[in-house]
């Protein structure tokens, strides 16, 4: 198991300021029940959320059944869970990258990026409002994101017609009723991530044509030589702890980004891991972070 480092790195107003503390933090392996490693295509952990109530997390896959059935599945410590929870209301949704919760509401969201056949499928694209349905969830409102946010970034002077093949989103927040979503792709030339903010969840359901506006860009260090892709956004006390993958070479990485002061600090670093969900365990009071590790499995960590 690989072992990371804990940075406090803070990027302030153009300049660079650090401490250093390093110490062991070994994420665990997610084991998988076999009833559903029967049916399961994969397991890949791509985000999480801890349910208060439950006193258990949900965390959503990359790839469910053949069949794309909308599944998520609890877990326990580090153990899935047999039953896994369904999306009651859909046929199919699959690559749910992002996951969030404003009091009874629960927001499901799609990559809206191609497959690995660089097809576009519905099923991949869409945005959910459930509310949960004993340990399942039943959905509220249902909507095809993808062709709003291609559009909105045309309109924005950030894309065109060739943005379609690059199109990822891995996450998303809710904040003051608006929905805010992280590009992992595109990324601006100077190797920029972009947040939008989408406008009125009620919006996003119901208008052909969204309101978009850049909520902010966020300058990673070093982007002329790597580029620190944004896998999951967590809002906690107004602070977003952002997760950041690179490809093909990994070096997962855990931030925290000041809103009001543009106040960028490195938390943490994964060597070779890639982290693809955060939350916060309100029991524990303590952070969590999934990752996925494909042919090794999924991890998680508390910290």
């Amino acid at each position: 198991m690989k072992i990371s480092k804990l940075l406090e790195v803070a990027f302030f107003a153009g300049f660079l300021s650090f401490g250093f503390y390093a110490f062991a933090r070994t994420p665990e392996k997610i084991t998988i029940p076999k009833n559903l490693q029967k049916i399961l295509k994969s397991f890949e952990s791509s985000s999480v959320l801890h349910i208060e109530e439950e006193n258990l997390y949900l965390i959503s896959s990359d790839d469910t059944t053949k069949e794309d059935e909308p599944l998520l599945f609890w877990v326990k410590e580090n153990e899935v869970l047999p039953s896994p929870a369904r999306i009651l209301g859909l046929e199919k949704m699959t690559d749910i990258e992002s996951m969030s919760r404003v009091g009874d509401d629960f927001y499901f969201l799609s990559s809206m990026g191609l497959n690995k056949s660089m097809k576009e499928q519905p099923q991949r694209n869409l945005f959910v409002q459930a509310r949960k349905d004993g340990m399942n969830f039943k959905v509220i409102q249902v909507v095809d994101l993808r062709k709003k946010v291609l559009e909105s970034l045309i309109k924005l002077g950030r894309g065109s017609d060739p943005l379609s093949n690059t199109l990822d989103v891995e996450s998303h927040f809710v904040l003051d009723g608006d929905l805010y979503i992280g590009l992992k792709a595109p990324q601006t030339p100077d190797g920029q991530a972009t947040l939008l903010r989408l406008g009125q969840i009620s919006d996003v359901f119901s208008k052909a044509e969204l309101n978009t506006q850049v909520y902010k860009e966020i300058q990673f260090p070093n982007a002329d030589k790597e580029k620190n892709l944004i896998s999951d956004l967590y809002l906690k006390d107004g602070l977003l702890w952002i997760t950041t993958v690179q490809e093909p070479q990994s070096q997962g990485r855990i931030w925290s980004f000041d809103p009001q002061t543009d106040q960028l600090t490195l938390k943490q670093e994964f060597p070779g891991l890639h982290p693809e969900g955060i939350t916060y365990d309100s029991v524990l009071k303590k952070m969590i972070v999934v990752f996925d590790e494909s042919l090794n499995g999924s991890l998680l960590l508390k910290f």
